[in-house]
């Protein structure tokens, strides 16, 4: 009977777990594992995610220089129509379009640079759109 207890006691013990075969505690830093000790699995590079942006066609919003613009008007209305545009980064824009005749403004969606055109348009102000390539 003392046979029968001890082989019950066998079957309800928890089998032993194998060691799994890759080092998971590992540093990844190294660039070789000692020897003797299994390889260590690299992680791979998390693939790049594809925005709408990525995949937007991208304008050019061109001011067009005119001898009738007065600098403090078109520069108020594009700092005023553009918020990421700083007075000064205006009056750059301003000047270069008055000497070569046109300065881009700003690159943006096609959406956003017919509306800049337009409200430009709206302060006797002469913009134009391009495809950015």
């Amino acid at each position: 009977m003392v046979s029968g207890v001890s082989r019950i006691g066998m079957q309800l013990a928890s089998p032993q777990i194998a060691k799994p075969k890759v080092d998971i505690g590992h540093q990844l830093g190294t660039t070789q594992p000692e020897a003797g000790k299994p390889k260590v699995a690299k992680p791979k590079a998390a693939p790049k995610r594809k925005t709408q942006d990525d995949e937007c066609p991208m304008y050019k919003v061109i001011l067009l220089g005119d001898n009738e613009y007065e600098q403090s008007h078109v520069v108020t209305q594009i700092t005023k129509l553009i918020p990421s545009i700083s007075k000064e980064e205006g009056i750059r824009i301003f000047v270069e379009a008055q000497m070569t005749g046109s300065s881009v403004i700003i690159v943006c969606t096609e959406e956003h640079a017919e509306h800049y055109v337009q409200q430009l348009k709206r302060q006797q102000i002469y913009a134009k759109m391009e495809k950015d390539e």
